[in-house]
């Protein structure tokens, strides 16, 4: 998985915690409320918004939001599930989708 840390965010007590797939999906499925942040330190956007984050988390008391990386390393072929190029990445990423009930047409990205 490609991850944290991302090079913008200079606090080393930051709140962004790192969490694999099946992590991801158990903390969709658990009773517990949480944050969850999905990107990754290769996109410049996340680049971007990550040290905002992180502090308006501190200043709100908000002690963790988990970071999902779309971009997963499958044995050296790292693929960023979204795009939905493989069966395999429309499995997995339809499980989230579903899992969160998060219904739009933009989900899905195509090459």
């Amino acid at each position: 998985m490609v991850g944290l840390p991302y090079k913008y965010l200079d606090d080393n007590k930051h709140v962004f915690e790192k969490v694999n797939y099946e992590q991801l999906l158990e903390i969709i499925n658990s009773d517990e409320g949480s944050i969850i942040y999905f990107g990754g330190s290769w996109c410049i956007n996340c680049q971007a918004a990550i040290p905002f984050i992180n502090e308006v988390a501190k200043m709100m008391y908000i002690d963790k939001i988990y970071n999902f990386d779309t971009k997963i390393d499958f044995n050296g072929d790292v693929r960023d599930i979204r795009r939905c190029n493989t069966d395999e990445d429309v499995l997995m990423w339809s499980s989230i989708v579903n899992s969160i009930e998060f219904s739009s047409g933009s989900v899905v990205m195509k090459d």
